[in-house]
């Protein structure tokens, strides 16, 4: 599989494959709950995009800010793609400011089932 390195580059992959996957529509749809949707936004340097889960399990990829996501991810395009492909862990890029995560810290859990469902990644949800 190519290794795609751009932050973009891995959320258009994470989308794409989850439209086509059964197992991670249901993810989607089991991450939203009782809510029609959920945002999850992230911002590298210039680059704002957010994904957006819904309760059917579909999902989308949006450039810009959100007014108000579920959750933000804050950090260096290097250290967002590195969360999402499991080269590090949550804990250890928030226990030293790395990566700053404000809101719903929990939703994570169900951004890193996806990827590692989706993205062949071996890695742990937290």
């Amino acid at each position: 599989m190519m290794q795609v390195a751009s932050l973009r580059g891995v959320l258009e992959e994470l989308v794409k494959k989850a439209r086509e996957s059964r197992e991670a529509r249901e993810l989607i749809a089991k991450a939203c709950s009782h809510y029609p949707g959920k945002v999850l936004q992230f911002k590298a340097g210039g680059e704002k995009l957010y994904l957006v889960l819904y309760a059917d399990g579909s999902i989308e990829l949006k450039e810009g800010e959100y007014p108000a996501p579920d959750v933000h991810y804050i950090a260096e395009e290097s250290t967002l793609v590195d969360m999402l492909l499991g080269r590090a862990s949550v804990k250890a890029l928030t226990r030293d400011w790395t990566l700053v995560v404000e809101g719903a810290m929990h939703e994570t859990e169900h951004l890193l089932k996806l990827a590692r469902l989706l993205l062949g990644r071996d890695h742990e949800p937290a």
